[in-house]
This record gives C-alpha cells, structure tokens and sequence, in this order.
C-alpha cells in the first residue's frame, strides 16, 4: 500500500513569476515522479545518535544500530557505515530521553540527507534534508518507547521508499 500514490508528499521548488521569490507547491507524482527524492536510492549511509541527561548513549546506538540496518537491508538498501567526508546519501536517526520522576521526556527523529542540485542552475549545489519525521516531547515510562518510536519512523521511510522503488515481482 503506497499512501502517497495520488500525490508527491514532497514540495517542488518553482520559481516564481517576476520577483525572484520561490513558491513551493505538490506536485501529483504521476506528473513529475523524479522529484521524489527516494526514487533510485540503492546506497545510503547510516548514522545513530542516542543520547541521555549525560550524553551519549552507546549501549542504545548498538541496540538500534544493526536492527535498523538488517531492516534496510531486508528491503534491497546497501548501508554503508557513516564517513562524513562521503557523498553518499545520509540515514540519521537521532533519539534523545531526560529521566523525568516517573518517566522519561523523549524525542527521536529520521532524516534523509542528500547531495541536490538546482535543475535552472546545476552549479547550486548543497547537502539538505529530503525525507524527515520528528516526534518531540512524548513521555515514556522506559528507554524501549524511544527505540519503538525510532522503529516507527524506521518503518514510515520504508514505506515511503518502497512505494518510490516498486519491485517487479516474479509471476
């Protein structure tokens, strides 16, 4: 089920008429599907930030970190570790708590950095965030509310990048 299929979730950057300001608006995907920016990702990069009330968190990145992975793997991906002077596109998964006095304040968040271009300008080139889900200040009683919230955002860009890279299964 691809629940993006009437339209592009992602905003296209047009130029608007006379005064040089920019208007973003969607685009139905059957018009102009290339603007998806998970359409023909094969190669990604994985970074994990966990952190606590006193940094980081390595025991949780090592929780999260290889079943995010093998869940990558599963859907065709090749992960590849982090290296920050690489070009490749950037999976980070950021997931943070404070021990409140009975719970935990948490936020955890997914973001999909890539190498654009502009098409009227291809010598405007930046790194920006094409895909990203945030969930912020929800309360958990223990740490596996924040690895199942990061796994549910895990899952949305699973989603989201198999609608944009249908297989072609065997008949």
């Amino acid at each position: 089920f691809c629940p993006n299929a009437e339209s592009n979730p992602y905003p296209s950057i047009n130029p608007a008429s006379g005064d040089g300001e920019l208007s973003i608006e969607r685009i139905p995907a059957v018009q102009k599907t290339r603007s998806t920016p998970l359409k023909g990702l094969a190669q990604i990069q994985l970074s994990i930030e966990m952190k606590n009330e006193s940094g980081r968190d390595s025991q949780l990145v090592s929780e999260v970190d290889s079943d995010i992975s093998e869940k990558l793997r599963s859907i065709g991906l090749e992960v590849i570790p982090f290296d920050v002077n690489s070009r490749l596109p950037n999976l980070h998964v950021t997931g943070a708590y404070l021990k409140d006095s009975n719970s935990l304040l948490c936020m955890a968040g997914v973001k999909l950095w890539q190498n654009v271009q502009l098409e009227r300008n291809p010598n405007i080139k930046y790194n920006t965030v094409t895909w990203n889900r945030q969930s912020k200040n929800f309360s958990a009683r223990t740490k596996f509310a924040l690895n199942d919230k990061v796994f549910e955002h895990i899952d949305l860009f699973i989603s989201d990048w198999t609608c944009a890279n249908p297989r072609i299964l065997p008949h």
